[in-house]
C-alpha cells in the first residue's frame, strides 16, 4: 500500500518530537565514556598501544568525536566606491613611500 503524495499524517510521534530512547542511549553513554577517561584508562589503553601508527590512528578517531569538524566559510565583500578609492590611495602612498 503506497501513499499518494501530499497524503495526511497517519500515527507516529508529532512533528519535532525527539526521539526518547535515543537522547537515553546518549546520556548513558555520555556518562559512561565521561567514567573511562576521568579513571584514566583511556591513556593507559593508547600508551598500551605499541605501534605508533595505530595509537596516532585511534586518537584521531577520537577527536572526531570531541572537537567539531570545522568548515571553510566563503565570502563577498562589496566595498563601496568611497571606500576603494581610499585603499587605492592608500596604497598609492605605501608604493611612494617604499620607492623613496
Amino acid at each position: 500500500m503506497a501513499f499518494k503524495k501530499g497524503h495526511k499524517k497517519v500515527g507516529g510521534r508529532v512533528k519535532g518530537t525527539p526521539n526518547y530512547t535515543t537522547q537515553l542511549i546518549k546520556e548513558h553513554l555520555l556518562r559512561e565514556t565521561g567514567e573511562y577517561v576521568n579513571s584514566g584508562m583511556l591513556h593507559e589503553d593508547i600508551c598500551n598501544i605499541e605501534d605508533p601508527s595505530k595509537r596516532l590512528d585511534l586518537f584521531c578517531k577520537i577527536v572526531n568525536y570531541i572537537l567539531p569538524r570545522q568548515s571553510s566559510v566563503d565570502s563577498t565583500v562589496n566595498v563601496t566606491s568611497e571606500a576603494q578609492q581610499s585603499v587605492l590611495d592608500r596604497l598609492s602612498q605605501l608604493a611612494k613611500d617604499n620607492e623613496e
